[in-house]
């Protein structure tokens, strides 16, 4: 079961604002804070130069959210 459209969207808007105020506008061409769906989930990764090509960007894993559509509860995995 994906999760409700009104409750992705109010997700979308928490966490663009959370991301947004984590990183400094700037070093924003250096770093950046993303988050993406899948299903039941929700992460959030960091998005960096590679430090040999800055052309290219790498991305790594900060923290996944997973709902549990039963109990109705989140769990936050870091």
């Amino acid at each position: 079961m994906a999760l409700p459209q009104l409750t992705k969207k109010q997700i979308e808007k928490t966490l663009a604002e959370y991301c947004d105020s984590r990183v400094p506008k700037h070093i924003r061409h250096q770093l950046r804070l993303e988050f993406a769906f899948r299903g039941n989930t929700v992460s959030i990764y960091e998005v960096r130069p590679v430090w040999d090509d800055p052309t290219r960007f790498t991305e790594g894993p900060v923290a996944q959210f997973r709902f549990d559509p039963k109990s109705k509860t989140w769990t936050l995995y870091w």
